[in-house]
């Protein structure tokens, strides 16, 4: 009877110690997999801090090719946008000063000077009446015609 008790408690004690064990190698496992993870995330954000090239576009300033627009338009913008004829076009009459100020030769001077003058004498009718707004003349008219628009 003593013997069978012992038997039962060495087998009990080395089921209780193989149930340690388990627990203990997969907290093991746990923990290497949580740092293999974090390991390879800190790598993806070292590649994209380090490794990847950042994307340069250069302008053209004697370029045709009105510049890009913001994809995001607010309603301002959205009202200059017109028929396909006239997309890509800054519209006079709606254009903020951002706006104004990519076309060559428009800086933010120029720019609400355009703005004040449209405020004061109303809508451009056509494109060569922004020849009147005092700093514009037939250089800056001539480089900036076929980007602008009044419709």
């Amino acid at each position: 009877m003593r013997a069978d008790r012992e038997r039962e408690r060495k087998e009990w004690k080395s089921d209780s110690f193989r149930e340690k064990e388990n627990e203990h190698a997969l907290r093991v496992q746990t923990c290497i997999l949580i740092g293999v993870m974090c390991l390879l995330c800190a790598g993806i954000i070292l590649f994209e801090i380090f490794w990847t090239q950042p994307v340069v576009v250069y302008e053209n300033p004697q370029s045709t090719v009105p510049p890009a627009q913001n994809s995001c338009l607010s309603s301002e913008e959205e009202s200059s946008v017109q028929d396909p004829q006239q997309q890509g076009k800054v519209n006079l009459n709606t254009a903020s000063a951002k706006e104004l100020e990519t076309l060559p030769g428009i800086g933010e001077v120029k720019a609400q000077a355009i703005i004040d003058y449209r405020e004061q004498e109303g809508p451009f009718q056509t494109i060569d009446q922004v020849m009147e707004v005092k700093g514009i003349g037939e250089k800056t008219f001539e480089s900036i015609r076929d980007l602008i628009t009044v419709e």
